[in-house]
Parts: structure tokens; C-alpha cells; sequence
């Protein structure tokens, strides 16, 4: 608004100033008002289109990045283009009558006058002075360029600076093929060091969003007022106390500044190949380890798994057939006295409750309690699991996940504070160059993604800007 302010002004007051010239000079309010308006028409069309060159393209700059400053850039563009038709038409109006000629200026005006006349004779002096030495003048615009240019490229860059929103978020990943229970005990130490901080007022801890090993601490702080740490210092304090959990990961860290989820990481680095997953989980894992000697990146993780515990259950059809079991018949129970299985409702007392068949859980903690399992076979007989299955442990992967249709691993992590995310992302450009073999590639997702889309569009839009410049003046 303020900047506003003064583009505005800034078209009207040369206009008035050229008007009250010719009127000093001895013309009529109005004839001063054509004249001057008529002599700096054009000039005053060449500074307002401009300016709105200068804002305009930064509405088209993609990403969040756009999004934010749509309305800061066709606020002031906008704004320049009305104050460049004010300048040409009301302000001339205005002037014709408004403004007169001074007969007897006052002290105040002889002095003003002065100053005012010292002030362009000096400035003509130095107009002089650098038309004399152009080439001065040029080098001089060259070396301001080249040093802003050096400036830009050393200093700290990030997407936006991280905002104390009042609450911090905190995956916690427990091992593949844990639990809920041993997920959920493990959340309740989560919990218990949480309510050690004084900042938090409330605590939302869940386990099993998306899987069983997996939970979520959602943790609330009072009001800014009433405490002396923001939300990354305590994040910082929590970040040893829940390391020193055994079994388990947990990620304290603030929510992202431009609506990105909850739960996404500053740094989201993606491995993308058509080699087998085998060979990029040994790419993965040598990454990683280079990443834990920076100290910058804080708990560096990886999407990739590959050795989730399942069991494999593997069917004797022939004898299956022979004792009349269908081999549906064999999945259905397993599924249900593992899993559960709703078998009907009864309603009492205006209530409505499920029927759930299930086996108690102590009969169902060990792979070889499947096989002690009975299915229905021929004349009613019922046929154990053991003389039909053979049940063993295996691993397998979590998930196999692909970016732009190729085999992919992503590669997060949380930044370390001063740690900036462009300097991040420098390195882990340098770390590829140096570990990825042939037939690798690599993507940027989420918030590295939007910073590097960000970043390149700011390049453009100022290219841009210094172009149209050009053209108008």
C-alpha cells in the first residue's frame, strides 16, 4: 500500500510541476495546463507502462510462488496505470483551476525557490559530468551489476521462511511389520515426553494412519504470548528426546510456510531408474550414507523398503481337492479368524452392534498358529490347516513407487537450523554426480520442487521485466 502511494503521486506531481512552470512563465491556468500536460503526454505514458512492466509479469510466475504475489503485482500495476490516467486527465483539469500565478511570493517561497534552484543547478552539473564520461558511467553500471550478480549468487536462498503456526507435527514410523500395539506403546512414550514441554496445551497422538507401524503426534502450543520458545526451538529440543527411542523414528518438524502438507520434508530428492529395485535400494542406502556426513541434513530417510516381514502361505491343491476343500475356502478363514470378519448385527435397546468372528489374539501371534487352523472339507469333516498348507517367512517390499513412469526412490529430510534449503539442494546435486551410475536420474518433489520451479521463473520474470523496459523507454 505504501509503495502504492507514492507511484501514484509520483505521475500527477510531474504533470502539476510542468503546468505551474508555464503558469510562472506568464501563461494563463489553462493554456498552462494544455501546454504542459501536451509536452510530457507521452513521457508520462513511457514511466507508467513501465512501471507496470516492472510488477505485471510477477502475477505469472508459477507455483505458490505466483499465487502469492498474484495480487501484489496486479494491485501495484494496476494502480500505476489509473495514476498514469489521472496524471493526464484530472490533474490538468485541476490545475487550470487551482493553480495561480504569485505575484508577491513570501519569505517561505523565496527560500523554497532557492533550495529548489541550488538543487538543479547541481543536479544539471552532474548530468554534465556523467555525459562527459560515459564510458565511466557504463563501467560503473556494469560493475554494480556484476557484484549484484555475485551478491545473489552467494547469499542463502529457501522457498519461504518457516512460520511459528502454533503447533508441531510428528510422524513416528515404527519397523516393518510391527504392531498397532507395539506402535501405540511406543506413541504413548512419544506422548509422555511431549507433556514434559510446558508449551503445549493440547496433544493429538494417533497410530495406524495408513499402516499399522506408523503414527502421528499433532502437538499444539498456547498462545505466542504466553511462551518464550518458538515452535522450531522446541521442535529442536524435542528432535534428541524422541531419538533416543529405541525402535522407532520420529520427525519433529514445523508445518511448511505455503500450504504444503503436514507432513511433507524440505528436502524430497527422487531417484528415478528402469533398474531393478534391488540395485536402487543399494544406491539409496549409499546415498543416505553420504548425507549422514553432512551435518545440515537432519534424520535423512527413504521411501524405499524391501524387507517388510509377510508369510507366505502356499496351498496343496491336489489334496485340497482330494479332501473336498476349495482353495477360497482355505483364504476365507484365514481370513477371518485373523482379520475379523462381520457375520451379522443384532440390535437391543435401540442399539445396533456388530458380530465379529475372530480368533482370540494370543491364539493368533505366531505363523505356526495358522496351520493349527480347521476348514470344512467333504461329508463335514473338518481338515486341519497343517495337512493342506505349508506356511513360511519371507520379506517383501512395503511399496514399489514410480515417478514419470520409471522405478523411483525418494529421498527426504529436515534441514538443520542456518542450513539453507538451496545450499541442500546444492549438495545433493554434487552427491549424485558422484555416486549415480549410468541409467540414473534424478527428480526434485514436493517443496524442493516448488523452490526449484520458483527460482527459475524469478530468472525469467526479470528478464522480462528489463526487456519490456526497453521496448517502452
Amino acid at each position: 500500500l505504501v509503495l502504492a502511494i507514492g507511484l501514484v503521486v509520483d505521475d500527477a506531481i510531474v504533470v502539476l510541476e510542468n503546468i505551474f512552470r508555464h503558469i510562472e512563465a506568464g501563461l494563463s491556468p489553462f493554456q498552462a495546463a494544455l501546454k504542459g500536460a501536451r509536452e510530457i503526454g507521452f513521457a508520462v505514458v513511457a514511466m507508467t507502462l513501465t512501471l507496470a512492466a516492472v510488477f505485471a509479469p510477477l502475477a505469472f510466475t508459477p507455483g505458490r510462488t505466483g499465487r502469492l504475489f498474484v495480487e501484489f503485482a496486479l494491485t501495484l500495476a494496476g494502480a500505476v496505470v489509473v495514476s498514469g490516467f489521472v496524471a493526464l486527465t484530472l490533474t490538468p483539469m485541476m490545475c487550470s483551476k487551482l493553480l495561480r500565478h504569485v505575484d508577491q511570493p513570501t519569505r517561505f517561497d523565496r527560500w523554497m525557490e532557492r533550495l529548489l534552484t541550488g538543487l538543479e543547478a547541481g543536479y544539471a552539473g552532474a548530468l554534465r559530468l556523467a555525459l562527459k564520461a560515459r564510458w565511466a558511467v557504463v563501467a560503473l553500471m556494469l560493475t554494480a551489476a556484476g557484484l549484484s550478480a555475485w551478491l545473489f549468487m552467494g547469499a542463502k536462498s529457501e522457498l519461504a521462511p518457516v512460520e511459528d503456526r502454533g503447533v508441531i507435527f510428528m510422524p513416528v514410523n515404527a519397523p516393518d511389520g510391527a504392531t498397532l500395539d507395539f506402535t501405540a506403546r511406543y506413541l504413548d512414550e512419544v506422548d509422555r515426553i511431549a507433556a514434559t514441554h510446558p508449551e503445549f496445551d493440547r496433544r493429538f497422538i494417533f497410530s495406524g494412519g495408513g499402516n499399522v507401524a506408523s503414527g502421528t503426534a499433532i502437538l499444539r502450543t498456547v498462545d505466542w504470548d504466553q511462551r518464550q520458545r518458538s515452535t522450531r526451538e522446541i521442535a529442536q529440543a524435542l528432535l534428541p528426546q524422541v531419538s533416543a527411542l529405541p525402535g522407532v523414528q520420529a520427525f519433529p518438524s514445523t508445518p511448511p510456510s505455503l500450504g504444503q502438507g503436514f507432513g511433507s520434508r524440505p528436502i524430497n530428492f527422487v531417484i528415478v531408474t528402469s533398474d531393478s529395485y534391488a540395485n536402487l535400494a543399494k544406491v539409496s542406502q549409499q546415498f543416505l550414507a553420504e548425507m549422514a556426513k553432512n551435518p545440515g541434513l537432519v534424520q535423512p530417510d527413504t521411501d524405499l523398503r524391501l524387507n517388510k516381514p509377510e508369510i507366505f502361505m502356499e496351498v496343496d491343491r491336489e489334496r485340497a481337492a482330494d479332501l473336498g476343500v476349495a482353495v477360497d475356502a482355505v483364504a476365507r478363514t484365514v481370513e477371518t479368524m485373523l482379520g475379523s470378519r462381520v457375520v451379522t448385527r443384532y440390535k437391543r435397546d435401540a442399539e445396533q452392534y456388530d458380530v465379529m468372528v475372530q480368533t482370540e489374539a494370543a491364539e493368533r501371534s505366531t505363523p505356526e498358529q495358522i496351520e493349527r487352523l480347521f476348514v470344512r472339507g467333504r461329508n463335514d469333516a473338518m481338515i486341519p490347516l497343517s495337512s493342506l498348507v505349508k506356511v513360511r517367512e519371507t520379506v517383501s517390499p512395503r511399496e514399489l513407487n514410480h515417478f514419470n513412469q520409471r522405478r523411483s526412490v525418494a529421498i527426504t529430510a529436515n534441514l538443520a537450523p542456518g542450513y539453507a534449503l538451496g545450499e541442500a539442494l546444492q549438495f545433493m546435486d554434487a552427491t549424485a554426480a558422484k555416486l549415480l551410475p549410468s541409467g540414473y536420474a534424478t527428480e526434485l518433489n514436493g517443496v524442493s520442487r516448488e523452490y526449484k520451479s520458483a527460482s527459475g521463473a524469478l530468472g525469467l520474470v526479470f528478464v522480462l521485466a528489463l526487456l519490456f523496459i526497453f521496448l517502452v523507454l
